[in-house]
């Protein structure tokens, strides 16, 4: 099953992107995690997807400041796409 969490955080050990992609090599155990980070506001969001092995990518893609698509792919078919609007 894969579950989408997200988290918003003021403060990471990471360099934060506005929009990337993260694929995976074929190598994921079920328990792994692909994890995005994207500037929200004033606010680093954090999107923590669990996966299994057949997971291809996930991509998040920014459509204005602080809205974007996150679209989750399995073996080139999306699986769910959802769409986050900073109101």
């Amino acid at each position: 099953m894969l579950l989408l969490n997200i988290t918003a955080n003021a403060q990471c050990d990471c360099d934060p992107v506005s929009s990337g992609t993260t694929t995976s090599g074929g190598d994921l155990q079920d328990d792994d995690q692909i994890s995005i980070w994207t500037l929200f506001g004033a606010q680093v969001l954090s999107i923590s997807v669990p996966v299994d092995t057949d997971l291809q990518s996930v991509n998040i893609q920014e459509i204005e400041a602080g809205s974007f698509v996150v679209k989750v792919s399995r073996e080139g078919l999306t699986l769910f796409s959802t769409l986050f609007i900073k109101l």
